[in-house]
């Protein structure tokens, strides 16, 4: 079973030429140079989702600042000890 599928693209030529440049200077195949910046772009679109998930849960629990966060992070702890002592 292969773990790749082909697909087909396409790019300005300005870009293909680029694309073409980087390809012999990297001595890479165009795919992994497109699997490499596709890989990039897929993981900083899912970052920036949880992050404005994160940001949205944050605002609700009126975490705002540094010391908001270093707050909520100790009494989670502190809930956390309280609950596994008391086992």
């Amino acid at each position: 079973m292969k773990n790749t599928q082909a697909i087909s693209v396409t790019i300005p030529t300005e870009l293909a030429h680029s694309l073409e440049r980087l390809q012999k200077h990297k001595m890479k195949n165009y795919s992994a140079i497109v699997t490499e910046a596709v890989r990039e772009y897929v993981l900083r679109e899912e970052y920036e989702e949880l992050s404005a998930f994160g940001g949205k849960k944050a605002k609700a629990a009126s975490i705002m600042t540094e010391e908001d966060i270093d707050k909520a992070v100790h009494e989670v702890k502190k809930s956390a000890k309280h609950t596994k002592n008391n086992r």
